[in-house]
């Protein structure tokens, strides 16, 4: 969010069903690096429709009056990890969002590159030909860069494996139709 607006953050607001989740919401703090601030009240698309219906009927005339609704019982979770330990789960969590790239068939990008350099792009050229690969996991895994660490092939193997069992399952239903 920093980086699309361009604004230090102090702390993020929540709401909604992830938020009753304290792992998650001790984990999005220890992420990010800043506090997370989640309300009591946590619905809040049905305190919105209740407030708008307030000022409909003339219950509140002006937002002013709205300062102090949904403030009582905040829970904030504070940071309690270290930059360094967070920044690297920061980037397993992004490697893991990278490898489930084309489950769905889309062509989106992924989120971190390797850059424009030789290796990188042999990389990226290895893991297009695997997407691809009609064959089998070991096949495509094998045509990975000898540079992927023990977990790295692990993830990749993983990814792969579930996106040929996709692939047989988008058949085998297009078959019963």
């Amino acid at each position: 969010m920093e980086k699309d607006s361009g604004q230090t953050l102090a702390e993020l607001a929540v709401d909604g069903g992830m938020s009753n989740s304290d792992l998650c919401m001790q984990t999005q703090a220890d992420l990010i690096g800043i506090p997370v601030d989640r309300p009591a009240m946590r619905e809040t698309t049905a305190l919105g429709a209740a407030i708008a219906a307030g000022f409909a009927v003339g219950v509140w005339k002006d937002f002013d009056e709205l300062n102090s609704v949904n403030t009582q019982g905040r829970t904030v979770f504070k940071p309690k990890m270290l930059k360094e330990a967070s920044a690297k789960m920061f980037a397993r969590w992004t490697k893991a969002v990278d490898m489930s790239r084309g489950w769905t068939g889309d062509a989106a990008q992924p989120l971190a590159t390797k850059g424009d350099d030789e290796a990188g792009a042999g990389k990226a050229k290895a893991k297009d030909a695997a997407r691809k690969d009609s064959g089998s996991v070991v096949d495509a895994a094998a045509a990975l860069d000898d540079d992927l660490d023990e977990e790295d092939l692990e993830m990749e193997l993983r990814r792969l494996d579930i996106q040929r069992k996709l692939k047989h399952m988008r058949r085998k239903r297009t078959s019963n139709l």
